[in-house]
């Protein structure tokens, strides 16, 4: 994790941040009020009131280019507990299941990648592995079960 941010949160102070966002690809200034760090789908996430947006942010940390604190405090206490803004910005996502079914042998394949598509559990039968998903995105996890051709069969939702 950036040794740069460590040492900012918790000191109640507006950081400048440039961040590139992962889906449009442009790189903004910002300047936000660090609340907390969570993990989840397999990234280190900055959870921030974002003073250029007015509203709480999640900034993928490994998408931060540059972090530089500000001699601005801001008060803690407005923004409520960072355990409810977590279940609001991180839980309260719109995530779908799914259920698929592997070869045993390709299985192996799907290693870590899996992660980055919602992988709950799965279970082993005779010669397959089932894996369970929650996903924001059907077509992203389609398009990655398409990388198994012929050695995953999609059980939910309705193929």
């Amino acid at each position: 994790m950036n040794k740069k941010l460590k040492a900012v949160l918790g000191r109640n102070r507006v950081i400048r941040i440039e961040y590139t966002s992962g889906y449009k690809e442009e790189t903004t200034r910002r300047m936000v009020e660090p609340l907390g760090l969570c993990f989840y789908a397999s990234f280190w996430h900055l959870l921030a009131y974002c003073r250029l947006r007015g509203d709480y942010r999640d900034f993928r940390v490994d998408r931060i280019r540059s972090i530089a604190a500000t001699q601005t405090k801001f008060d803690t206490a407005r923004h409520g507990d960072l355990k409810d803004l977590i279940k609001r910005m991180v839980y309260s996502t719109d995530l779908k299941p799914a259920c698929v079914r592997f070869d045993q042998a390709a299985a192996r394949f799907a290693r870590d990648q899996k992660y980055y598509f919602g992988f709950v559990e799965q279970k082993a039968f005779e010669d397959r592995i089932e894996m369970h998903f929650l996903t924001a995105s059907y077509e992203g996890l389609a398009r990655w079960l398409l990388s198994f051709v012929d050695a995953v069969d999609v059980i939910s939702p309705d193929p």
